[in-house]
């Protein structure tokens, strides 16, 4: 715990305690006091910070004053705001909603396959044409790779539509070393 001392015992160095903060001079007591600030002190229920567990050091409230204007249950973050203080959930939906388009399968394949939300597919076409279907499922985006020089990756959507520039029945990847990526939006798929 701190320990007070007026000025005239602080005339001396004194060592600060190990749980100090701070030292402040209270001029409103008689005679002058300097009195050091402990975490405890600020912690205590209630008080100046909120309430709080001191023992667990976990804070269950916390008082701000014209820092924060709102705490938003926005999960996009469109409102790019410096005052507003995103809930658990708000956070937990963003992270989910930016994971389901990033691509998290990665797969090296030489035979035909099923590709859904997430997957990367990296595509040997040396013993020949490659079917792959793309199947509803995660939403998020689709890569397929072509990695090889000989015959097609042959790509088609028949539970769904592939959007590229029209509505079109397959997308077929010829070239050496090129890539497709779509995006499953729920419904259809899209070329991006």
């Amino acid at each position: 715990m701190a320990i007070n001392r007026r000025i005239s015992q602080l005339n001396n160095v004194t060592q600060a305690a190990a749980g100090d903060l701070l030292a402040i001079v209270d001029v409103s007591a008689s005679p002058d006091e300097t009195k050091n600030i402990s975490i405890s002190d600020l912690m205590a229920s209630p008080g100046p910070i909120g309430l709080s567990n001191p023992n667990q050091s976990e804070f269950t409230a916390v008082t701000m004053v014209n820092t924060v204007s709102e705490f938003s249950i926005d999960g996009t973050f469109v409102g790019n705001s410096d005052t507003a203080v995103p809930t658990e959930k708000a956070v937990k939906t963003y992270v989910d909603n930016a994971i389901n388009f990033a691509v998290r399968n990665v797969q090296n394949i030489s035979y035909d396959t099923t590709a859904s939300g997430g997957d990367l597919l990296l595509v040997d076409t040396t013993g020949g044409d490659v079917n792959i279907e793309l199947v509803p499922g995660q939403t998020g985006r689709i890569l397929i790779l072509k990695n090889g020089v000989d015959n097609d990756v042959i790509i088609t959507a028949p539970s769904g539509l592939i959007y590229d520039g029209g509505i079109v029945p397959s997308i077929t990847i010829s070239l050496a070393y090129a890539s497709k990526e779509f995006l499953y939006d729920g419904t259809n798929f899209y070329v991006i």
